[in-house]
């Protein structure tokens, strides 16, 4: 039987900003709310197509598709913390995330299904004076 397997390697550097307002509506429990988007480079970009007949490789390709220019994203997110005390807390943040198109030869998760939704869960330290 042949079998084709494909790889990809991509790399991106990107720079965030957000915005964030919360408050405290009774002791201990902060709730906030941001928005905000991110700008992504492509800094490097490898992909790899090997043919197989039984186990013996046949044929590889290797490449490197283009990432076209910035990637451009928005999002937002909605979050619950609960401070155990100054120093601790814990937190849920749903969120979600749009990134659009930026006509890039590499495909990535992003282009496929651009909408992701996302839940982050986690202990926040809070280092105050």
């Amino acid at each position: 039987p042949i079998r084709t397997v494909v790889g990809q390697d991509l790399g991106y550097l990107g720079v965030p900003l957000r915005l964030e307002a919360g408050f405290e509506p009774v002791k201990r429990l902060r709730l906030y709310a941001g928005a905000g988007g991110m700008a992504e480079k492509g800094l490097m970009s490898k992909s790899e197509t090997r043919s197989y007949i039984g186990d013996h490789l046949e044929d590889s390709v290797t490449g490197h598709p283009d990432t076209g220019g910035l990637l451009w994203s928005v999002g937002a997110t909605a979050g619950a913390e609960y401070r155990i005390n100054r120093t601790l807390g814990l937190y849920v943040a749903p969120g979600i995330e749009y990134h659009f198109d930026n006509g890039a030869e590499a495909r990535s998760a992003y282009t496929e299904k651009p909408l992701h939704w996302n839940v982050a869960l986690g202990v926040r330290f809070n280092f105050q004076k």
